[in-house]
């Protein structure tokens, strides 16, 4: 399943995915429900000065991610109930994006 996310996010899509998201390269991105991390690694190589977040409520998850991208941050929480992570994301300054499971 992991691999077919890695797909999903593949760099040949990139310029789609960018098409889409219609933002700059200095911005901060919270992706709710990250998972394994898939979409946060395609994040960062297409938007490479981007402060990323990876939220999810699976330590699993979050476990796995942080090794497969110890360059993003990744944080156990539940996004019914966010001031788990506003601690550490001071000011956070996001606006929104929503793709669903099968992407747009």
């Amino acid at each position: 399943m992991y691999l077919s996310r890695k797909l999903r996010f593949s760099d040949m899509f990139q310029e789609k995915y960018k098409k889409a998201f219609r933002i700059d390269d200095k911005v901060k991105i919270l992706e709710i429900g990250c998972g394994p991390d898939a979409f946060a690694q395609a994040l960062h190589r297409w938007y490479p000065n981007a402060e990323i977040i990876g939220l999810d409520k699976d330590g699993n998850f979050i476990a796995f991610a942080s090794r497969q991208a110890p360059q993003i941050a990744f944080m156990e929480g539940d996004a019914t109930y966010l001031p788990c992570f506003i601690r550490k994301a001071r000011n956070p300054n996001y606006g929104s994006l929503h793709i669903g499971a099968n992407g747009f």
